[in-house]
């Protein structure tokens, strides 16, 4: 669950990000488009807040493999090229299905940065998901329930 929150919180970063620069631009050109701005932020926030929520339930599937073996080296390969595979695969369907065949080739180097972002963010989440399943979790707490 904990990397479906990254993902979320991620995704909405990396859409508003350049949302904001962009619309910043035009609003300094056109004032009147404040009305535009105001009413496409939710729907720019909600897609980020989407597409990052895929993305972290792919890493959440992907990083039990992570955990395991003894190799952290050959486990963050495996996991990394999956997740590039199963991102990839998926953000090409989007492209064939969604966008018409003359934007397909402005919109290429929107996916392959889009991937490479993905699985970044994915290969870090990786890492850190290796380092927890090597510290040993205390106990839990008794909770105030005593046996007697």
């Amino acid at each position: 669950m904990r990397l479906v929150g990254w993902g979320v919180l991620c995704g909405f970063v990396a859409f508003m990000l350049p949302y904001t620069a962009t619309t910043a631009v035009g609003l300094a050109h056109e004032p009147a488009a404040f009305g535009y701005v105001l009413f496409s932020a939710p729907v720019v926030a909600g897609a980020g807040v989407l597409v990052g929520a895929f993305g972290g339930l792919l890493a959440a599937g992907i990083a039990p493999l992570a955990r395991r073996g003894r190799s952290t080296a050959v486990a963050q390969v495996l996991c990394t090229a999956l997740h590039l595979v199963a991102v990839t695969g998926v953000l090409i369907g989007v492209l064939v299905l969604v966008v018409d065949v003359q934007a397909r080739p402005g919109a290429a180097p929107a996916v392959v940065l889009a991937v490479l972002v993905a699985t970044a963010l994915a290969a870090c989440a990786f890492t850190l998901e290796r380092r927890r399943a090597r510290v040993p979790t205390p106990p839990t707490a008794d909770l105030g329930r005593r046996s007697r």
